[in-house]
């Protein structure tokens, strides 16, 4: 599939095509099954899809399948494509080296993990191979090591040395392990890239600080996610979005203070939640009757209005617009739509997904309002 994207500064100039491969594995028959690479997988395969790679997936593959894919795919490879390898499953560090388990591995000790598994340096020697213009490795892979009481073996993945147009990450710090994330969708890295990888305009360094970030900090610090690169230029996964330029007979009305509008959406938006601690209906009784900046048609948003201001590459309490969210722990704001005869929605702007709650419950729920502007 062609492309035309991108890059300012230096920008990578892309000739070729963007192809990835995709794998998930996680129903081991002779070592503890894992519960979301598959979900993993499937989940970025469709996001790359979205960003026009073309993209194989392969999920819960044995030996022969993963092999058999991972050759055919780097033989398609060309010179000038973007090439992204991702890999979600078990994978082993022994004498510095990283493994990749397929589902049907059962060995026993590090001479079977060398001989039933694929070592991810080959894979990335022979990305590097064919000349692609970008090779891009990410391992969600870091799981503890069954043999790491052996001479060789060690808990997590190795680093990694990267060579020219080359970007590697891993999950988490090397000799650290990773979360598989049982509770959510995804593991806790492939659920934060998914998110940073749709940015606009982010480079592919940000997109990864953006994903350190968030890991970091959801996992309390247990998990650094960890990046080696020796690409030249600038790489973004989405072109920035151009501007239009503002018309020269009809100048920009000014907003009025303590207020933003979104040009992309017409709602003017507080700067900046402003009731705490209250339940559903004190919450729709502040924003009814809110005077702020002379306009007595303030209401609460709905979920869909809400989601259209939640920025994942901005740290907390910024969000759309300039829009500060005080609570910065517990950053949950209600809005207009019922859930039952006791229950309402609200928005969490710390995982961008909405909830339910009682109507009268009080906690840290705020109060965030809106209107329709009107010229």
């Amino acid at each position: 599939m062609a492309i035309a994207a991108f890059a300012q500064d230096r920008g990578i100039v892309l000739s070729g095509r963007q192809v990835a491969l995709v794998i998930g594995n996680g129903a081991y028959r002779a070592y503890p099954a894992l519960v979301n690479p598959v979900n993993d997988a499937r989940a970025l395969g469709a996001r790359l899809t979205q960003l026009h790679f073309d993209v194989t997936v392969l999920s819960d593959a044995d030996r022969k399948a993963m092999s058999r894919g991972i050759d055919q795919w780097i033989a398609n490879l060309r010179p000038g494509d973007v090439a992204l390898f991702y890999y979600s499953g078990h994978g082993v560090a022994i004498d510095g080296e990283n493994y990749m388990l397929p589902v049907d591995f059962d060995g026993r000790d590090e001479a079977d993990v060398r001989y039933d598994s694929q070592a991810a340096s080959r894979v990335q020697e022979q990305m590097e191979s064919r000349k692609a213009k970008l090779n891009i490795l990410i391992l969600d892979a870091c799981r503890d090591n069954p043999f790491r009481s052996s001479k060789g073996g060690t808990r997590g993945l190795a680093g990694m040395n990267a060579g020219r147009g080359t970007f590697i990450a891993l999950a988490t710090s090397p000799g650290k392990t990773a979360s598989d994330n049982p509770s959510g969708r995804n593991g806790l890295f492939t659920q934060y890239l998914l998110e940073a990888m749709a940015e606009p305009g982010v480079g592919l360094n940000d997109v990864f600080d953006l994903v350190r970030e968030k890991v970091d900090g959801a996992s309390a610090g247990k998990q650094l996610p960890w990046i080696a690169s020796s690409v030249v230029g600038r790489y973004s996964f989405v072109a920035a979005a151009v501007a239009a330029a503002p018309s020269p007979t009809i100048p920009a009305k000014a907003d009025p203070p303590g207020v933003w509008r979104d040009p992309s959406t017409g709602l003017m938006w507080p700067l900046r939640d402003s009731a705490w601690g209250v339940g559903w209906a004190q919450a729709d009784h502040y924003c009814k009757a809110l005077p702020l900046a002379g306009y007595r048609d303030w209401r609460l948003p709905t979920i869909a209005e809400l989601r259209s201001i939640y920025t994942p590459s901005l740290p907390l309490p910024h969000v759309k617009g300039g829009i500060r969210i005080t609570d910065t722990k517990y950053p949950w704001v209600w809005s207009s739509e019922e859930a039952g005869s006791s229950e309402a929605r609200g928005f969490d702007f710390g995982g961008g997904e909405p909830a339910s709650s009682r109507t009268g419950d009080i906690g840290n729920n705020a109060a965030l309002c809106v209107r329709r502007a009107r010229e």
